[in-house]
């Protein structure tokens, strides 16, 4: 088609075109500048020149949905226009360029890149999900980027359609290398097709290419009828809550395949802790709370509330655009972390003098008041009451299943349980006495939990291996806590509480399932602070990059 400039045509008078940027069978993209306010935008002029009916109608449904869409991480659409020739779309400019473009240049991407885009893609979606919307013709190339910082945003609506969750349709659509196998089976399907997308964009953001990118469209086919197993090179490191992504999403029946919630809920996603504006003064107050715990020596709380602020703050950082803005969160992070560890350390220090305490009380009475009383002076840690519930009502760690409890209960970084009457203002005496009975708690709990000639937890479920092992493996992930390993601790708490938290469901109530209960709940806040600390440090393993890409004025990583 002739090039058709919009800064010639009337209706765009408005705009000067410095140059064109994209092109496509029916449609050319330029670059314009608005004449008042300086402003680039992207001008995309659609030749009606033998224009089907069918294509009208593509065109007039991209133009009704795009005008219903105000979301970070979506092209805007700014206005548009028509005259008898053209339609022109004036969209939101983003100098970045695809994705596409992106992974080329690069190769591959890192994971932590991959991962920020992922989230970025699943917050727009999840925005088109609350507007009932399936784009289904998600792939890098209509992935545009922005950057300071960098901003992942969904382009291209002209394949869109409405999609509850419920609904279901037949229509071919879509790019074959993206597309979704029951829509090249040409079977009914529903909302899911957008989720296999996003499993093959991902694919190929971490291997550079697509799963069947060497197959012709019949090649693909034969692939689906046949379910080819997909093939995940084992010379590039991936992580295995990327890995676990990718299989989930990539999964031919749609019946298997996960839902939505599911993905916005994965841990490699994330969208809880996304860098929203309410997410920013969640964060800060959730600081002020930690410094205030600190403050009044409630380390236990203090330590809780410094790893949920860094949940926040971490992606925060990441979205920042100003590199001083971007320096003093740095500094800030750096500071909570610090602080998380050192909290950690002291409150190692005090579950081993609570050890020595116990031993003291197995001693004969004259030695005890007097060793007792020695070893409280060295702990000025309070052991009041942690907030454990909005940890786990955070956390999700079996796809599509929120555990949530209802109990009071709390507990110590030591993983025992206290007594839930113990006040901050009660003395060393009182503190004493109430670790030794409570008329809030069941005492047998208490003994075995405390005593330590009595079988630990984990010798209750001798005759139930697959529980014994995942309390094996949930013990080696506080070592590794304890160690400072805390990618290796989240993973073992993860695989721990995978196996845990749906045999609560089943066990019958009694000792062994409160006790159980009370552990799990201790290792979700765990995992979530493992999580927490693990982000934190990756933070400053980019700092050095990150300062090196704010001197540079071509930026292409953000």
């Amino acid at each position: 088609m002739a090039k058709a400039n919009p800064s010639k045509t009337l209706v765009l008078s408005e705009y000067s075109s410095t140059s064109l940027i994209g092109k496509g069978s029916f449609s050319e993209v330029y670059e314009g500048i608005h004449k008042v306010s300086g402003e680039k935008v992207a001008i995309k002029i659609i030749s009606k020149k033998n224009l089907t009916k069918g294509k009208v109608d593509v065109i007039v449904s991209e133009i009704e949905i795009m005008k219903l869409l105000n979301h970070s991480n979506i092209v805007r659409m700014l206005e548009f226009k028509w005259d008898e020739k053209n339609v022109y779309l004036v969209l939101e400019y983003c100098e970045g360029g695809n994705l596409s473009e992106y992974i080329k240049r690069l190769i591959r991407l890192p994971e932590v890149i991959c991962r920020r885009a992922i989230q970025q893609l699943a917050m727009g979606l999840a925005y088109l999900r609350l507007k009932e919307i399936s784009h289904m013709d998600l792939k890098p190339k209509n992935l545009l980027i922005k950057y300071k910082p960098f901003t992942l945003k969904i382009a291209d609506f002209g394949l869109s359609q409405y999609l509850s969750e419920r609904a279901c349709t037949e229509s071919v659509r879509g790019s074959p290398l993206y597309m979704a196998p029951e829509i090249i089976l040409k079977k009914r399907y529903n909302y899911k097709v957008d989720l296999w997308s996003v499993g093959v964009i991902l694919y190929e953001c971490i291997y550079g290419k697509a799963p069947f990118s060497d197959k012709t469209y019949k090649g693909i086919t034969e692939a689906m009828i046949h379910e080819t197993p997909i093939q995940y090179s084992k010379r590039v490191a991936v992580s295995e809550d990327c890995m676990s992504l990718l299989k989930g999403l990539l999964v031919y029946d749609p019946n298997n395949r996960m839902n939505f919630d599911d993905f916005f809920n994965h841990p490699f996603v994330d969208v809880v802790h996304a860098p929203t504006e309410e997410n920013k003064k969640l964060a800060i107050h959730i600081l002020h709370e930690a410094v205030k715990y600190d403050e009044q020596k409630k380390y236990p709380e203090a330590f809780s509330a410094y790893c949920r602020a860094l949940r926040y703050m971490v992606p925060i950082l990441h979205s920042l655009k100003e590199s001083y803005k971007w320096t003093s969160m740095h500094l800030k992070v750096s500071q909570c972390l610090s602080r998380a560890e050192e909290l950690k350390v002291t409150l190692a220090q005090y579950n081993s003098q609570q050890e020595d305490i116990e031993a003291c009380l197995k001693n004969d009475k004259k030695h005890q008041s007097k060793d007792i009383e020695n070893l409280l002076e060295k702990n000025a840690l309070h052991t009041g009451q942690m907030d454990i519930i909005n940890c786990i009502s955070s956390s999700s760690f079996e796809h599509g299943t929120k555990f949530s409890i209802s109990s009071t209960s709390s507990h110590s970084l030591s993983g025992k349980p206290e007594n839930t009457s113990t006040s901050s203002k009660s003395n060393q005496s009182e503190v004493t006495s109430k670790e030794s009975s409570s008329s809030t708690s069941n005492p047998e709990i208490e003994r075995i939990l405390t005593d330590q000639d009595t079988p630990g937890l984990k010798d209750l479920f001798q005759s139930t291996p697959k529980v014994y092992d995942a309390l094996e493996i949930g013990m080696t992930g506080q070592m590794y806590m304890a160690e400072g390993d805390y990618v290796t601790a989240y993973n073992k708490f993860e695989g721990s509480l995978n196996v845990l938290i749906p045999h609560i469901k089943t066990e019958p109530p009694g000792l062994r399932k409160d006790l159980l209960v009370r552990q799990v709940q201790w290792w979700l806040t765990q995992a979530e602070s493992a999580k927490a600390l693990a982000a934190a440090r990756d933070v400053d393993a980019e700092c050095s990059l990150k300062q090196k890409i704010f001197e540079t004025a071509d930026c292409s990583i953000q």
